[in-house]
């Protein structure tokens, strides 16, 4: 107790300010507790009028004294700016404290899709193995199922396109959900981890209490000579939040359950048409896709207006050797349980350039 009494003393001695804030302490009253004479700037009021704070501009710092300390309180923005040193990482505290300016999931790259058997439940897990078994591949290894990479997805896709790529926007998004709220929690950890002074959030205000006591300490230490300058000296700054937030990364139990529900979904859908009539319909767009080639289709790139992505999209042109292109057909949109393709004819003489032409797979 003594060394904490004689290191109050020596802080005191800093300047005017520490004087005030020890005598302060001590409860000697004299023209020293003057505190609007240590405000520092115009932008910085002390005061006791709830009014002025709740009415002051967005740039003022707001000082409100009483027998135990002073109650910073400023706009929102200026406290993340001035006591928590935010900039670049401002997205990134908004989405740890709750705050809606934000999408609350992260976009997910197709590579996720990967790293799918690692959720997997052991049902989904089970079901899967079955399906292998009706179109005539061996189950899994408990090796491939547990660490290989890619090899379910890749499995779906190669005998059921159309139902795993419906199923991959879900199972992506619900991931995206889970890593964001994952990021999101232990930024806020690392948030209350970090500061040193807590804080409140009223309104447009925010407002931070610091104690006579704390206030002599931050005086002595920092060398801050007047309330101005406890909004310069990064008083409870903050880590790079940023590369906190992408450095986490977890799946809670509610991603689980939606990705899981995705999978399951997609497990329905194909049980309900068939194994059998969803391998026809692969073989028969492998035999689509095939005559397109001998006809002198080319895969089409870039953005095709009125094709949707989830299909390959082919083009075949023909030319008068020169620059004028004859003939121009663009064909897309194969609907494998309808049996149905879209089409664009935007030849030279074609009688419906530009329009989009949905016809049975036959008729095309």
């Amino acid at each position: 107790m003594t060394c904490l009494l004689l290191k109050r003393r020596q802080f005191s001695e800093k300047n005017d300010f520490a004087k005030a804030v020890y005598d302060e302490i001590r409860g000697v009253k004299g023209q020293n507790l003057d505190w609007e004479k240590f405000e520092g700037n115009d932008n910085t009021t002390v005061s006791n009028d709830g009014w002025f704070f709740d009415n002051m501009n967005d740039d003022e710092i707001g000082i409100m004294p009483d027998g135990e300390g002073i109650l910073i309180i400023t706009n929102e923005q200026t406290f993340k700016d001035k006591f928590l040193d935010l900039s670049d990482d401002d997205w990134a505290y908004n989405a740890a404290m709750g705050y809606n300016y934000y999408d609350d999931c992260e976009e997910m790259d197709t590579e996720e899709l990967n790293y799918m058997n690692g959720y997997l439940t052991p049902e989904n897990r089970g079901r899967l193995q079955t399906l292998r078994e009706l179109v005539g591949e061996p189950k899994f290894t408990e090796q491939e199922l547990q660490y290989d990479e890619g090899n379910v997805y890749d499995f779906l896709e190669k005998y059921f396109p159309v139902e795993s790529d419906e199923m991959s926007d879900d199972w992506l998004s619900s991931l995206g959900c889970a890593v964001w709220r994952s990021r999101a929690q232990a930024t806020k950890q690392e948030i209350d981890d970090a500061k040193v002074f807590d804080y409140d959030e009223r309104g447009r205000n925010t407002e931070m209490y610091i104690t006579w006591k704390q206030l002599l300490q931050i005086i002595g230490t920092k060398s801050v000579e007047n309330f101005y300058d406890l909004g310069e000296i990064e008083l409870n700054g903050l880590p790079n939040l940023y590369d906190g937030w992408y450095d986490a990364w977890d799946v809670d139990d509610e991603g689980q359950k939606e990705m899981n529900a995705a999978f399951t979904k997609m497990l329905d859908d194909i049980e309900e048409d068939g194994v059998d009539t969803i391998m026809g319909r692969v073989k028969r767009s492998e035999s689509f896709i095939k005559t397109l080639g001998e006809l002198g289709f080319k895969k089409a790139t870039g953005w095709n207006p009125g094709f949707s992505n989830r299909t390959p999209v082919y083009n075949w042109k023909t030319s008068d050797g020169k620059s004028t292109v004859l003939a121009n057909i663009t064909v897309g949109n194969y609907d494998h349980k309808d049996e149905t393709v879209s089409f664009k004819d935007e030849s030279q003489n074609s009688t419906n350039k530009g329009l989009m032409n949905d016809v049975e797979l036959e008729d095309f």
